[in-house]
């Protein structure tokens, strides 16, 4: 008179259909990433050799960066403008 066949078979149907889920795949993913820099694919001892920049240098980067990020702020308002310019006319123009 047990009943322990059908329930594990239920549990393990249970714990099979969680690890289905997408946020299981995803988790499954990062560990396996975070297991591939352990084992050595990735080496954690591995120097990173980055850049040195004098006071100069980094003060002229520092500018290149801000300029670089006000014309692209600029490009984003101009294309903002112009596609709501574009809707308007449109929709405009299918009303009349």
């Amino acid at each position: 008179m047990g009943f322990g066949g059908h329930v594990m078979d239920m549990i393990t149907r249970m714990k099979q259909n969680r690890e289905l889920r997408p946020s299981v795949k995803l988790k499954s993913r990062r560990e396996k990433l975070y297991n591939d820099f352990n084992s050595g694919i990735i080496k954690k001892n591995d120097q990173f050799n980055f850049k040195t920049l004098t006071g100069k240098e980094l003060d002229e980067a520092i500018i290149r960066v801000r300029n670089r990020a006000k014309k692209d702020k600029i490009k984003e308002i101009i294309f903002t403008i112009l596609a709501s310019l574009l809707v308007f006319t449109l929709l405009f123009i299918l009303i009349i």
